[in-house]
């Protein structure tokens, strides 16, 4: 990748993640989206797929933390959807791992953080959040990356659509 390339994929990810988290000023929110656009531009700033897919990894394993603790949370329909959406977090992980040693012969072992502690509402909204943002990364990972890579990344992509939605559904059952 050419210097001139990286410009412009670190740009398209800059305006990407501006629009995943803003907050009320249109800055990024601080939450694990804030924390995922630091390590894309990071990863893109030098072209490293590697790099990306570590990032995109320890994000897998956040979300799959996240749904795990408000499942705690929850009963009964709610929960078991949780730890669906958990479920899917820990698998797009193990996926995304086996690329990663594919592209690098080794090891890309999960995060070491402590479960989120938000209250159901709070984590349910930033759960959305983070997942919307996952969606964009996944997107932009597809639009960079070359061969099954790419396809998937875009497939991530859809399963994160398919998560906000069901999350979308979840709050209107547990809030209203």
């Amino acid at each position: 990748m050419t210097n001139e390339e990286a410009r412009r994929t670190l740009a398209r990810f800059a305006e990407v993640w501006r629009r995943a988290a803003p907050d009320a000023n249109g800055r990024a929110a601080e939450n694990g989206a804030a924390r995922m656009t630091e390590d894309a531009r990071s990863c893109v700033s030098d072209g490293s797929e590697a790099r990306t897919l570590a990032a995109l990894i320890g994000q897998e394993y956040r979300a799959e933390q996240r749904f795990t603790a408000l499942a705690a949370q929850t009963g009964g329909r709610a929960a078991e959807t949780l730890l669906r959406l958990a479920a899917g977090c820990r698998g797009l992980a193990r996926q995304l791992q086996t690329e990663y040693f594919l592209l690098t012969g080794d090891s890309c072992p999960p995060p070491r953080e402590a479960p989120p502690t938000d209250g159901l509402p709070a984590g349910l909204r930033r759960a959305w959040e983070e997942t919307l943002s996952a969606e964009r990364a996944y997107l932009a990972a597809a639009a960079d990356f070359r061969d099954e890579r790419a396809a998937r990344c875009a497939a991530a992509a859809r399963q994160k659509r398919s998560a906000r939605l069901a999350l979308r559904e979840l709050a209107g059952r547990l809030l209203h």
